[in-house]
Parts: structure tokens; sequence; C-alpha cells
């Protein structure tokens, strides 16, 4: 697979995401990411890493994107969703079925229109 074709690899890894198949997608966007190095792209990743209680990858890909893009809300809202994380781990242990403020379906579906806006605004380039 042409690890530059995004359009490619977000649909596997929204398959893969679906399935729950976080560490798969994951690798599948770390090799798509050298070509499409985007605020929208860390963020992808990071949800994911936030998936897998990776809080530390995640953070860096938040941070990576906030750097591309200082006004990325969705990095921003990352960043605080692993602030609330950290602070329920120190109140109590959470099971990521508990964790509040990690990807909610109804995030997971926000994630999936953004795939399918950006696959459209990269296919009008």
């Amino acid at each position: 697979m042409d690890p530059g074709n995004s359009a490619a690899i977000l649909g596997i890894v929204s398959m893969l995401r679906q399935q729950k198949k976080f560490s798969e997608a994951i690798a599948k966007l770390r090799l798509c990411l050298p070509y499409h190095e985007t605020d929208w792209m860390h963020t992808h990743l990071a949800d994911l890493y936030l998936l897998t209680k990776d809080t530390q990858h995640a953070l860096e890909h938040y941070n990576a994107a906030l750097n591309l893009n200082s006004d990325f809300d969705r990095a921003k809202e990352g960043i605080q969703r692993i602030e609330r994380l950290l602070q329920g781990n120190r109140s109590h242990r959470l099971s990521l079925g508990d964790t509040i403020g990690l990807m909610t379906d109804e995030e997971m579906q926000d994630v999936d229109e953004t795939d399918n806006e950006l696959d459209e605004e990269e296919d009008d380039q």
C-alpha cells in the first residue's frame, strides 16, 4: 500500500478503529504521517494513542498538531481529555470503557466525518 495515499490509509484506519484494532490503526497512520504531516493527521493519531491509554504519545501528537496550527480545537480538546484522564486516575483506577472524556461514539463519528471532509478537500486539490 502506498503510504502517500492518505485516502486509502484513512479508509483502512477507520475500519481498524471500528474493529477496535487500535495498534494496527496507529501503525498505518504512522506510515502516512511523513507524507501528510498536518494538524489533523497528528490529532487523529493522538486520538488513537489515547484510546490505547498511551497518554505520552497522545500528548506528543496533540502538541505537534498545535505547533502546526495553534488554533486547532480538536488538539486542544484532546489535551483536555488527557488532563481529565490523569485527574481521574489520581482519584481511582479507570478502565477504558469507564474513562469519560476519551473517544465517545459521537466523537468517533465526528472523526469519520472529518475524514470524509479531508478526503474531499484533497480530491479538489
